[in-house]
């Protein structure tokens, strides 16, 4: 069993002296309570395994219950921990009653406060889908999550339930090493975040200026740095749908993004690709985090095996997902903007699109579109395609050279900070899953 116990944890995640228990007696399995974080109160509790393996029983549960609860009313976020071999069987069927409550709860506060879920050690059955409701899942590397055990299961998949399999397959947003750097991780993604949807997203660290110099061959993770403020960008969901990135940082030191970049022209988009990004904009979206997408793409893989992993389906969530945002979207162009990638994230329809000085538009991939006009490439990109073409029908805002890409980005953020936008009068929207 674990040698750390849950308040060395919580003094890791919140500022010094600043966390307060409650109901806090022997033998619940689990440590909750509220404190601050830079100053912004955040409400926790902490599995803890070196009791009754950490079985959830109706105490534990009302606990996390009475801290979704507060969350709620206070509009601050929640960090929840978990370590347990799973649910008190002593519990019998009042068992089912408090994990029901515990899923409903986590549901209200979806897109009304931020939610963390670390873990630490195993985490099963209802524990993962309470833990995967939240926004973030912070994984350690000795960690297993799972909802059927994989020992019992009737096909045995190799490594599964481990932190890389979780991560591939999307469940898991960021591994790292051990306990104290996942509440450390956690402290560091609350402070780029708001404490409720009704407050602006600044960063509430100490951050340095970035006075990175950007080329034109600068892609991805390296122009995501450099644009982002130092020590700032958080990578989120990085091994499964490698060839996007999406990431959480800040801009002009203290306004929060997020970067969704789709900047690797040399690898087609899958649905997993498509997934990820819907998940990640939809998350900036109820936050009213503005998103700045980095395109230099000529769409997705053209495959069978890509149509057989739901391409269709995922295509569809992501083009519903940007339509339906209303928070502030920038697109910079970096080199080609081709094909459905283009108009699926919102090109288009972006508050601002900015684009490079040797940036390609084009509805179609060069090479299909020249073949059909019965134009060489390079005939069609200067009569059809090119930036200058964009800029004069209006697809383009703004043509800058790359050194003045955080520049601009920022004046475009600041110019729209503050968007308002009205929208049909419904429940919510019909999301495709």
């Amino acid at each position: 069993m674990s040698q750390i116990t849950p308040g060395v944890l919580l003094e890791q995640l919140f500022d010094e002296q600043e966390f307060t228990e409650i109901q806090k007696y022997p033998g619940s399995g689990v440590v909750a309570g509220m404190g601050k974080i830079a100053g912004f109160s955040v409400y926790a509790y902490v599995q803890d395994i070196n009791v009754k393996s950490g079985a959830v029983n109706q105490n534990a549960a009302a606990k996390m219950k009475k801290i979704y609860a507060s969350a709620v009313k206070c509009g601050a976020p929640v960090v929840a921990v978990f370590n347990s071999k799973g649910g008190d069987i002593g519990e019998g069927t009042q068992l089912i009653d408090a994990y029901s409550e515990m899923i409903e709860n986590a549901a209200r506060l979806s897109g009304v406060v931020p939610l963390i879920s670390v873990v630490t050690g195993q985490c099963s059955g209802l524990n993962a889908t309470l833990a995967r409701m939240s926004d973030f899942v912070i994984m350690t590397e000795s960690a297993a999550m799972f909802f059927t055990p994989p020992f019992i299961a009737e096909e045995r998949v190799e490594n599964a339930g481990n932190a890389q399999f979780n991560a591939e397959s999307g469940v898991a947003d960021v591994i790292v090493k051990d306990e104290f750097d996942a509440v450390l991780k956690a402290r560091e993604i609350l402070l780029l975040l708001p404490s409720n949807n009704l407050e602006p997203a600044f960063n509430s660290g100490e951050l340095e200026p970035n006075n990175a110099d950007i080329t034109a061959e600068l892609k991805s993770t390296e122009l995501l740095t450099a644009l982002a403020g130092i020590d700032s960008l958080i990578e989120i969901n990085g091994c499964f749908g490698s060839s996007a990135i999406t990431a959480l940082g800040s801009l002009n030191y203290y306004q929060t993004v997020g970067f969704v970049a789709f900047d690797k022209p040399e690898e087609k988009l899958t649905s997993a690709d498509a997934a990820k990004i819907a998940r990640f904009v939809n998350f900036c979206d109820a936050f009213s985090i503005p998103v700045i997408t980095i395109i230099d793409n000529e769409g997705f893989e053209p495959s069978q095996k890509a149509e057989s992993a739901g391409l269709i389906r995922d295509t569809a969530k992501l083009a519903q997902i940007y339509a339906s945002a209303t928070t502030p979207k920038i697109s910079l162009i970096t080199g080609k903007a081709t094909g459905a990638a283009f108009i699926l994230a919102g090109g288009f329809k972006s508050d601002f699109v900015i684009a490079y000085e040797n940036a390609v538009v084009s509805p179609v991939p060069i090479k299909t579109a020249a073949t059909f006009l019965g134009q060489s490439q390079d005939d069609y990109i200067e009569n059809h395609a090119s930036v200058e073409n964009a800029l004069k029908k209006g697809y383009v805002d703004l043509v800058i050279s790359p050194s003045e890409a955080r520049n601009a980005l920022i004046k475009a953020v600041d110019a729209v900070r503050d968007k308002r936008v009205s929208v049909p009068s419904r429940k919510h929207i019909n999301l495709i899953f």
